[in-house]
């Protein structure tokens, strides 16, 4: 294969490209990497059963962005797109279809979730459970940060799940709220308290929250609606 080849099949026998790249696939490299690269090309390429690094070497030529959503790649072509040539609309995508996903691309996906944290709670992005775990006892992911994120997690959280990542982020006082039977319940004011109980109100697990009036540092919380006596 030579550059001339190369151009000559392109433009006349289209129909047998791919297996002439397929069988000079080292040489068409080495074209590529001097200029002779065509997306589309790679795209096919990135389909074939060959070495996951000639792939890789393929994706090193183009900022082209590619779609996760209507391809289905090797776990480490899959990463390498993550963090290179995603579709920025796709996020959301992984975030919820993060269990799916092999080793590499989970790893690739935490990192860009914990580099686009910002995002997921302004946005309240919806994310996978096992996501949303990784995220909060994640180690380059401020404590408040992670308290954000799981305050903008609270609406589609069962109480199960919700009870465990509160004691995960040190609010075991508040975690014990779905142990207790009793209708009222008073907790210490700790930062994102009031924020996180109003989520619980929205949710309908409370029926509303106040001051103590014995205690000022403390809520008083209602689970259900007082009886009218």
């Amino acid at each position: 294969m030579s550059l001339e080849s190369l151009e000559y099949v392109r433009k006349n026998y289209s129909t047998h490209l791919d297996s002439f790249i397929f069988t000079n696939l080292e040489v068409y490299i080495e074209l590529s990497q001097k200029g002779a690269h065509r997306i589309e090309e790679t795209l096919r390429v990135l389909s074939w059963k060959i070495d996951e690094q000639v792939k890789i070497k393929l994706l090193n030529l183009t900022t082209e962005k590619i779609s996760l959503m209507t391809n289905d790649y090797s776990d480490e072509v899959t990463a390498y797109i993550i963090a290179n040539n995603l579709k920025p609309e796709e996020t959301p995508y992984l975030y919820e279809k993060y269990s799916t996903f092999g080793d590499y691309a989970k790893t690739a996906i935490v990192e860009l979730a914990a580099e686009r944290k910002g995002e997921i709670i302004s946005l309240r992005l919806q994310m996978d459970n096992a996501l949303l775990s990784k995220l909060l006892n994640s180690g380059s992911i401020t404590h408040d940060d992670k308290v954000n994120i799981f305050i903008s997690a609270i609406p589609r959280l069962t109480k199960d799940t919700c009870q465990t990542f509160l004691k995960g982020l040190g609010f075991g006082e508040l975690s014990k709220f779905f142990d207790k039977r009793r209708g009222r319940k008073n907790y210490t004011k700790v930062s994102n308290l009031s924020r996180i109980l109003d989520e619980f109100k929205l949710k309908g697990w409370i029926y509303d929250y106040h001051d103590d009036k014995r205690n000022k540092d403390k809520f008083e919380v209602l689970k259900n609606k007082p009886r009218i006596q």
